[in-house]
């Protein structure tokens, strides 16, 4: 067996087990996300409940928590929602189902990105170069989902990954044409 041959299979069997270990987070997102959206039902169902609630005792914890100079707010990208009103507007239901769809688009973004890897490391673990025309489409879709849930999430480094990803896709392109051009020659 060729040292070239020693490598792609050791890429094999390391893509395999990412194939494995992502799927175990493709299965861990989706369960949160079944847990924020019944739990969403539940904070809209029993919203008096949770007001009534947290009207009861629930402002004591927040004050202890300004004292200590504790921000709240709530924000995902272009949401903000300013904490300290909602509570003292007495709406604390609505401040757990905003929190709660907030972990379900994360959850949600997560699960789209890790099921696109998932696809690559499928893709590599059976093909026979890391330079496939199919890998680099996969990648692309990959790289682009990934960059529009970091701009999402965090505006700036999304931009900054976005452009690491864009120069890792080229080094790619160029490896598929290297690949190409070498199994032409033989």
């Amino acid at each position: 067996m060729s040292d070239s041959e020693k490598r792609l299979e050791s890429l094999k069997k390391k893509c395999k087990i990412a194939s494995i270990v992502l799927m175990v987070f493709k299965v861990l997102f989706g369960i949160t996300m079944g847990i924020c959206i019944v739990a969403i039902i539940a904070s809209i169902v029993k919203a008096d409940d949770i007001n009534k609630e947290f009207a009861n005792g629930g402002i004591e914890i927040f004050e202890e928590m300004e004292e200590q100079n504790v921000e709240f707010r709530a924000t995902f990208g272009m949401l903000s929602v300013d904490i300290d009103t909602l509570l003292t507007s007495g709406n604390a239901a609505e401040l757990v189902a905003i929190m709660l769809a907030e972990l379900f688009l994360i959850s949600l973004f997560a699960f789209i990105v890790v099921s696109l890897f998932k696809s690559i490391f499928d893709v590599l673990k059976t093909g026979t170069s890391p330079f496939d025309k199919a890998l680099i489409k996969k990648l692309k879709g990959a790289f682009i989902a990934f960059t529009i849930c970091m701009f999402v999430i965090s505006g700036g480094l999304g931009v900054m990954v976005g452009l690491f990803l864009w120069c890792i896709y080229g080094i790619f392109q160029y490896g598929e044409v290297l690949q190409r051009e070498s199994d032409e020659t033989l």
